[in-house]
């Protein structure tokens, strides 16, 4: 909870598992992409060369997951190298630095939960 990667030299980074882009992992998002693809646990610089997703899938795609496709092809084109190694950031503050002010913040907010609960749980 609260931490997420932030792509560099892309050594490091799961493409499917790691949460890297958007509010969870690939894998969560296009979760019908995921679980037919032949490709998993992978790094991203496995399937992203930077021009072609090298992504195949043990069964034929639907018009639903075609359109999960083409936002897959869109999130894999937002990617930059850097010469930067991978490194884990703070996602939960703006400086994408870990703060205790940051990590209370967020706890506050969730109201359903107990601190307790989250802390011990």
């Amino acid at each position: 909870m609260g931490i997420r990667w932030k792509i560099g030299n892309d050594k490091s980074v799961r493409f499917w598992e790691d949460w890297w882009f958007g509010n969870c992992s690939l894998a969560t998002q296009f979760w019908d992409l995921y679980i037919s693809a032949d490709q998993q646990n992978v790094d991203v610089a496995d399937v992203w060369d930077s021009s072609d997703l090298k992504l195949s899938f043990r069964r034929g795609v639907n018009e639903n997951q075609m359109q999960e496709w083409l936002n897959l092809v869109d999130i894999a084109e937002s990617i930059s190298y850097t010469e930067d190694c991978d490194a884990i950031i703070w996602a939960f503050d703006s400086s994408s630095k870990f703060t205790v002010q940051a990590m209370y913040i967020k706890l506050s907010a969730l109201e359903s939960f107990s601190l307790f609960t989250l802390l011990w749980f």
